[in-house]
């Protein structure tokens, strides 16, 4: 599905997250790793929920190690885990993106 008209209007100072088809991340990091990396770098980061996303996926295996579709879960993860308050997604959005999306306010 692709947008073919209207707008979007996001308020000032609002916390935009986004995830790109490719999720960038650090391959030679392992899932821990990498879920602290994302609580280091983010003021409002949400470990609980950021570790819900990524659960099914082991914590010591290595980014570069899991099938893609867990590296993309991995992903939506880092992306969620800040909180944002609208997600864009670049591209076909990963299969565990409506599972993962389900947060509590």
């Amino acid at each position: 599905m692709h947008p073919d008209r209207g707008a979007v209007t996001i308020p000032a100072g609002a916390r935009i997250g986004f995830l790109a088809q490719d999720a960038p991340l650090y391959r030679q990091l392992t899932v821990a790793e990498t879920l602290r990396l994302g609580a280091r770098l983010n003021p409002a980061w949400d470990a609980p929920f950021a570790e819900s996303c990524a659960a099914g996926i082991p914590a010591s295996a290595r980014v570069g190690r899991p099938a893609p579709g867990l590296r993309a879960r991995l992903g939506l993860a880092m992306a969620l885990g800040k909180r944002p308050d609208p997600l864009l997604l670049d591209g076909a959005a990963p299969q565990s993106a409506e599972h993962s999306a389900e947060r509590p306010d």
